[in-house]
């Protein structure tokens, strides 16, 4: 949350209520440098009680004025949000005016008039050449259309137009599943996903989990780059009984043991590298006046974007009482795991280690399940938090293991 963005937003002019209220909700995710702002569509609009279409769209219209950038797209999957930022110079810069003689309110009517029908409102049919602000349609460029026509290449599209956008967060959705996706060059991987035509690129997402789940059965633990895998066409060189197995999942819900076996072999991987771990200003401050420590910004940071998929699982069990999908490899791992009641001992030992190791904990522990599943203890292990320490660290290398 940051005090001094929200500060700032209530004294500015932003066009409207609407716009007011969802501005003031993302400053409240944000910190006082206006980075770190993720929360899906569907929470923004319940937190606010505006629809989603209009959060959608004023949302697209915060990064047309530049209060807002994009930092990460979404991955298509649910509950995984666009990341942006916010730019706290834009707070109350006035959006591109009109000639005419209203406010930037992206209104769709005219305010009621005391004067006759015919009188100059400001409609488009006034004499003075009035206009209302109408909200500008944002059409793909003609380049991309026209050179993903003549390639081949049109790789979805919106009223038959593609758009690079698109292309680009397709390829993206598909690239995080990827094992080298930490250190890939997305350059050199979206390149080798342009030059694919539309049907490769169909295959090349539908053989991954198929030629990663065969290649890690041969007991490689080193795989090429995704540019590699697509320019080379490997997802040709599966199995049909490789590819039966990885396309095999199964359902997990909310709290259950695959859930809790999920959320823990996502923490079985190394941070986020696009986590920003920088203190914020106000933070450095704290730090040097002692009132703060940098192991703590540090593990703040971490709970925040370390591990988004953590993240995403844990807001999906809270807010929409949503479960996950896993293979059967993660599957097998939901043995290995036991009931924690919440509230209990064993549970603030298990919330202590999170925040030992900047895991992300759950947002509002109160609505949790009441039971919820950890990974298990040996047998006759106490509830402190070095037994509960023990049983990660012996699932987690399991997981590593088997990776």
């Amino acid at each position: 949350m940051s005090i001094l963005l929200m500060s700032r937003i209530f004294k500015a002019p932003l066009g409207g209520a609407s716009r007011k209220l969802l501005a003031l909700r993302l400053a409240d995710y944000a910190d006082d440098d206006g980075r770190g702002i993720w929360p899906t569509v569907a929470t923004l609009a319940a937190q606010t009680e505006l629809s989603e279409r209009t959060v959608q769209r004023l949302l697209a219209d915060f990064v047309e004025e530049g209060l807002l950038v994009v930092v990460a797209e979404a991955s298509g999957r649910r509950g995984q949000a666009t990341r942006y930022d916010m730019v706290p110079e834009a707070i109350g810069r006035p959006a591109a005016a009109s000639d005419g003689c209203h406010g930037v309110t992206g209104d769709t009517v005219s305010p009621v008039s005391t004067g006759d029908m015919d009188d100059a409102t400001g409609d488009t049919s006034d004499a003075d050449g009035c206009h209302h602000v109408t909200r500008t349609i944002k059409e793909p460029s003609i380049t991309v259309i026209e050179r993903e026509r003549a390639s081949g290449n049109a790789d979805g599209a919106t009223d038959g137009a593609v758009r690079a956008e698109t292309m680009r967060a397709r390829m993206r959705r598909v690239h995080r599943d990827w094992p080298t996706f930490a250190t890939d060059s997305e350059v050199a991987a979206e390149r080798a996903w342009v030059a694919l035509t539309d049907d490769e690129r169909e295959a090349a997402a539908a053989g991954l989990a198929a030629y990663v789940a065969e290649t890690r059965r041969t007991g490689r633990t080193k795989f090429c780059s995704f540019s590699t895998y697509l320019a080379e066409r490997r997802w040709e060189r599966v199995t049909a009984g490789a590819a039966s197995a990885a396309v095999s999942t199964h359902a997990a819900p909310a709290w259950g043991k695959a859930w809790a076996a999920a959320r823990f072999a996502a923490l079985a991987a190394d941070p986020d590298p696009r986590c920003n771990m920088a203190p914020t200003r106000m933070q450095q401050q704290m730090i040097a006046a002692g009132t703060l420590s940098a192991d703590e910004v540090r593990r703040a940071k971490l709970a925040a974007g370390g591990w988004p998929r953590v993240n995403t699982l844990d807001d999906n069990a809270l807010n929409r009482a949503r479960g996950t999908t896993v293979d059967a490899a993660v599957l097998a791992l939901a043995e290995r795991t036991e009931q924690v009641h919440r509230g209990s001992a064993l549970w603030r030992a298990w919330a202590e280690l999170h925040s030992q190791r900047g895991w992300p904990w759950f947002a509002d522990a109160g609505r949790c399940a009441e039971w919820v599943y950890f990974p298990a203890r040996e047998a006759g292990a106490g509830e402190t938090v070095a037994d509960v320490a023990a049983a990660a660290d012996a699932f987690l290398e399991i997981v590593r293991g088997r990776a």
